[in-house]
């Protein structure tokens, strides 16, 4: 969260429409800061996080994430290895990827007063 309270300071320098922190965590601490600052969020800047920690659905206003499906990804990460593991493939590389889904919550719709 202290890196989130350290951008609220880089945002008062250059104010922008929104932030996309690197986690949840930084995202919930710049929020926090910002609103202690009389920042408004989102009417004045909008707030995404990634990976839809629980404490984000607790946040005021809630806060929109990216949820990425790390259980689905690790299922198919050892299902593929234990695939070349059996055929002993040492052959190109499989990609795996999975959808990331936005999680929209309030921190991203402007209030209409």
């Amino acid at each position: 969260m202290e890196n989130g309270f350290k951008a609220v300071q880089d945002f008062l320098r250059h104010p922008t429409d929104a932030l996309f922190a690197f986690n949840d965590v930084m995202a919930i601490g710049f929020m926090a800061a910002a609103q202690r600052k009389g920042i408004h969020i989102p009417n004045d800047v909008k707030v995404v996080g990634f990976d839809d920690i629980l404490m984000s659905a607790f946040t005021n206003p809630q806060l929109s994430t990216i949820r990425l499906p790390v259980e689905e990804n690790a299922r198919n990460a050892a299902e593929l290895l234990l695939q070349r593991l059996r055929r002993h493939n040492i052959g190109a590389a499989s990609t795996l990827a999975e959808q990331a889904m936005l999680i929209d919550r309030g921190s991203i719709h402007t209030i209409e007063s």
